[in-house]
Parts: C-alpha cells; structure tokens; sequence
C-alpha cells in the first residue's frame, strides 16, 4: 500500500475512502439487524444478552484482526500464498 500512496496518492486515498464508506454501510445494517425492532411478538427467554454476547465477541475479533495481524498469523498467511 505504501508504494501506492507514493506513486498514485488520489487514487490511494479514494480508495481507502471508498472501502470506509461501504464498512459503514454494512455496519449500519449489522447495528440494525442486531440492535433493531422485530415486527413480531417475542416470547420472553428468545432475546437477551445471552444471544448479543456471541456476536459482540465475533465483531470485537474482527475488528482487532482487520487493523493489527499478530507476527505469527502473519507468518502463517505470507507462507500459505508464496509460489512453490
């Protein structure tokens, strides 16, 4: 990415943007889905905490994992894609 930034900033930098703008748009529908109002009557015991506590760790993973690659992953990931 940084030979990008070098040679072709704007595009670069429209890229980027445009990547934020649809990891918003998804994450508006994923806040909504989870978050929103259902059309249905909901018995008691089918919603609460317990179902929301899953999802929040898979996002908290997701998120860590999309801004910082731990070395050993890294290693894992690098030597899966070289040529033989």
């Amino acid at each position: 990415m940084s030979a990008g930034i070098k040679t072709h900033p704007v595009v670069t930098i429209v890229a980027l943007l445009s990547l934020a703008l649809v990891f918003a748009g998804i994450l508006k529908h994923v806040v909504a889905m989870i978050f929103g109002k259902n059309d249905r009557d909901l018995q008691v015991g089918e919603s609460g905490k317990v179902t929301i506590i899953p999802i929040i760790i898979l996002v908290a993973i997701l998120s860590t994992l999309s801004v910082f690659i731990p070395d050993s992953l890294q290693t894992l990931l690098f030597t899966a894609t070289m040529n033989r």
